[in-house]
């Protein structure tokens, strides 16, 4: 019974150490590196320089991209500058269009001021002329009353009722002088045509007297066959119709001798009888002479010379002056 106790003990104890040393073995295994064969070690060796250069390769290949990206990258941003210096080429050359367009609407607006302002000045200048010329046509009632006056004188044996009636007659006249004027011319042509040798009406308005005949000195008027009378002009280079008288007084200055070829031009001398109207005329030449004629000399005695008549027109109811008449006192 012991012996089989001591053979199994025995037996335990053999396992027991068997099993240390097993367990022993395995410790020192895990603790104690296994050295590899060579040929493994090489193959390991190879594989980890494969794998360095795949890497390398690798990282060359991404660094070839990035460059190419890189280089694509600056050529885009090259076009991009480029465009961008086109379109700031446009946008400068926009504004210079922009500036000029504003520059060319100041000028037409200056321009439309101007015509503006030109229209306005042609209109009132045309209305102004309008309105002088009007009044010229209508005998003015200084001109109607001096008329009457001047009438009155030469025939004094006239009621007050007949030059009431007068006036009035005078007052329509001088509102359609214009057309009577035209009309008159018109007679006058016809009958020089016809072969009178004195028109029927001067461009007065008053029938010529057959009786009335040119004084010395209308051989220089150019086949004169109408006379009358003018006082001292009121303007330079016209007398006004009321200056006008049918006969020679003491206040007529100058002598008018329609021509009648033409009924609206005149021939005129200066022609005073009374030798202190002449005295007067010479202390007074600058309004009384100067006006119508070119005088020279000076006489006190009153006699005078006239080398050269001047010559008129009927414009708007007066006689303009278009050549001076020349007298010389000696």
């Amino acid at each position: 019974m012991k012996r089989a106790f001591y053979i199994v003990f025995l037996l335990g104890v053999l396992l027991s150490m068997q099993s240390c040393d097993r367990i022993g073995n395995l410790i020192g295994e895990s603790d104690t590196p296994k050295e590899q064969p060579a040929e493994v070690q090489a193959q390991e060796s190879v594989d980890n320089a494969s794998t360095d250069t795949l890497g390398t390769t690798k990282i060359q290949t991404q660094l070839l991209q990035n460059e190419d990206g890189i280089r694509a990258l600056k050529d885009s941003l090259t076009s991009l500058n480029g465009k961008i210096s086109s379109l700031q080429a446009a946008v400068d050359s926009l504004q210079q269009q922009q500036a000029e367009l504003a520059q060319t609407k100041v000028g037409a607006k200056s321009l439309f001021v101007y015509v503006a302002i030109f229209a306005i000045f042609i209109v009132v200048l045309v209305l102004f002329l309008t309105k002088k010329k009007r009044g010229q046509d209508n005998l003015t009632e200084k001109q109607v009353k001096d008329i009457i006056a001047d009438f009155a004188k030469d025939h004094p044996y006239l009621s007050g009722e007949t030059l009431l009636k007068l006036e009035r007659q005078i007052g329509v006249i001088s509102n359609h002088k214009q057309a009577l004027d035209s009309i008159i011319t018109r007679l006058n042509k016809l009958e020089t045509r016809i072969g009178n040798t004195a028109p029927l009406f001067n461009t007065q308005g008053t029938q010529t007297s057959s009786s009335e005949k040119p004084v010395a000195g209308g051989a220089q008027a150019g086949g004169t066959s109408n006379v009358f009378y003018m006082k001292r002009p009121q303007k330079d280079m016209e007398f006004d119709l009321s200056l006008r008288s049918e006969r020679q007084t003491e206040e007529t200055l100058y002598r008018f001798e329609i021509d009648r070829r033409n009924p609206n031009v005149a021939h005129f001398f200066f022609d005073c009888m009374y030798p202190n109207r002449v005295r007067w005329a010479l202390s007074t030449r600058e309004n009384t002479l100067d006006r119508v004629c070119n005088a020279s000399g000076s006489d006190a005695n009153g006699t005078y010379r006239c080398t050269a008549p001047g010559e008129a027109k009927l414009q708007d109811g007066k006689w303009v002056v278009t050549r001076k008449a020349v007298v010389i006192f000696d």
